[in-house]
């Protein structure tokens, strides 16, 4: 094409985002837990979008954070639920018998795009009375997460499916946290995540369950959260 390049070099998705982070001002996010970020300390990130990506970033050798991709969207999905709610078990036996050419279900298979379909369909076959049968049409026609996410009025199969979509989504970004303890910044982008917003900012199911980890549910007191605003995190990434 007649382009010089003094250098090219090819990275993760999600290595760019993760630098895009340091390009951040004030009005590139939403705080969903707004405390002073720690000079120095870890950063991490995950989205929500066609897969479950995830980075962090930590201090180099010169002072300057690098960042390093990860593959925990791969990790195994874990349950929850209150008491004797076992929704989330009877989801993860639906799963296995879905993918039971695997020893695992993992968290992708849960907090994604596709995620929202596997959890959508569990409840059309729990629920089959609960249908909507023109939304569940056009559902079986394409297996598109945006189906379920633009009909989902209050009650419905498709709003009970992003609310466990939801509170799956806050727990994994919960376990991120005891996991690098980020305390410069645990940060949330994806496209699934942009197109639920309203949900994921309000109190419900994303943050009761990202607070709710035991004994050491306060030590997330100290982690930042936000969520990127900013389209272009990514290509400012990939320019650093």
């Amino acid at each position: 094409l007649g382009i010089e390049l003094g250098n090219l070099e090819i990275i993760n998705d999600f290595v760019a985002q993760g630098y895009g982070i340091l390009t951040l001002g004030d009005n590139d996010v939403i705080p969903l837990h707004d405390v002073p970020a720690e000079d120095g300390a870890p950063i991490a990130c995950l989205g929500a979008g066609t897969g479950l990506g995830q980075c962090f970033l930590c201090p180099g050798p010169s002072g300057n954070y690098e960042c390093y991709p990860s593959e925990g969207g791969h990790a195994e999905w874990a349950p929850r639920g209150s008491g004797s709610d076992e929704t989330q078990l009877e989801l993860l036996k639906f799963l296995k018998i879905r993918f039971s050419g695997w020893n695992r279900i993992s968290v992708e298979r849960v907090v994604s795009g596709g995620g929202i379909c596997n959890i959508y369909e569990f409840l059309a076959y729990q629920k089959p009375h609960e249908i909507d049968p023109k939304v569940h049409r056009s559902f079986l026609q394409n297996r598109f997460a945006g189906t379920i996410t633009a009909n989902a009025p209050p009650g419905s199969l498709a709003d009970q499916a992003l609310d466990i979509f939801t509170a799956c989504y806050g727990s994994e970004t919960g376990v991120l946290g005891l996991k690098f303890m980020p305390f410069g910044g645990l940060y949330l982008t994806g496209g699934v995540t942009n197109k639920l917003l309203d949900r994921i900012v309000k109190p419900g199911p994303f943050m009761e369950a990202y607070h709710d980890k035991g004994r050491v549910s306060p030590l997330l007191q100290r982690v930042p959260l936000y969520v990127i605003k900013a389209e272009d995190c990514g290509e400012r990434g990939a320019h650093l």
